[in-house]
């Protein structure tokens, strides 16, 4: 899995997909999307458990980070709120 810093470094994710916005919300206000190694992101297939706690761990992580930075104003109420539930 390899950390993705643009929607358009993902070959197989086109702005006509449906979910193509939410991709691009996390990528550029959290930076924590993940991909795989030959830039795919392999969203039209089931992902396996494992693929799914390298992603969330990795948006969580980034959500720490910008918490523990004082950068906090990227990282809404409404988010921290919606994780904690």
């Amino acid at each position: 899995m390899a950390q993705v810093t643009s929607v358009s470094q993902l070959s197989d994710v086109k702005p006509t997909d449906w979910a193509f916005q939410a991709l691009q919300s996390v990528v550029e206000r959290y930076g924590c999307l993940v991909g795989y190694p030959d830039r795919t992101y392999r969203g039209n297939r089931a992902l396996t458990r494992y693929e799914f706690a390298v992603g969330l761990n990795a948006c969580l992580d980034r959500v720490n980070e910008l918490i523990a930075t004082s950068t906090a104003e990227i990282v809404k109420k409404e988010d921290l709120a919606t994780l904690q539930s």
